[in-house]
């Protein structure tokens, strides 16, 4: 406050003045670690009041810098895209769903052509599933990368770019061997 006694002999800059409704105060956090904390403001007075100091209420908070990571492998984990598989990324926080950019955070490529296929995004909560909207039989027996760019958390941290390649493999039949064998009965 600039109207107490010992304010003009304080020396430049000078603190913050407290406005009456609300004094806004840049906390500097760098140094302090990620995490939970309950903050609050104490005020304590010369004079009459020295003995009552004020305090504000608490205010819980959270320090959050850290960009979303995976958890665990993407799917699929084994590398082969079979039939009932899913394509997808999940992380260790929910993530902003609404900040997804289909055309540009989100893609599945062709690792053979470099082509960007068209796919169908699901984003909730911690998770992204990708689902390729063109039939099978364009990317049957390929390699595809999946590629997500600019995922971001509901604080505001940016994971820039994580990819995952995989084998397609969704034909329901197929050889379980590379041998034949000829049976001929006796009365043919």
């Amino acid at each position: 406050n600039p109207e107490w006694s010992g304010f003009a002999a304080l020396p430049i800059p000078k603190p913050p003045v407290l406005r009456p409704d609300f004094t806004q105060f840049s906390w500097e956090t760098a140094g302090i670690a990620d995490g939970n904390y309950e903050i609050r403001a104490i005020a304590e007075c010369d004079g009459d009041a020295s003995d009552k100091p004020g305090y504000s209420e608490i205010i819980k908070g959270r320090i959050d810098r850290e960009p979303p990571s995976l958890i665990g492998r993407p799917q699929p984990s084994d590398g082969v895209y079979h039939v009932g598989d899913e394509i997808s990324f999940t992380f260790n926080k929910h993530i902003n769903c609404a900040k997804l950019n289909p055309v540009d955070d989100v893609l599945l490529i062709d690792t053979e052509t470099g082509d960007v296929l068209d796919i169908s995004i699901t984003c909730f909560e911690n998770k992204i599933i990708l689902e390729p909207i063109n039939l099978n039989k364009f990317y049957e027996n390929k390699i595809l990368r999946a590629e997500l760019h600019n995922i971001e958390d509901l604080a505001g941290n940016t994971s820039t770019y994580l990819k995952w390649e995989f084998y397609v493999d969704r034909n329901e039949l197929a050889w379980l061997s590379d041998s034949i064998e000829v049976v001929k009965f006796v009365d043919e």
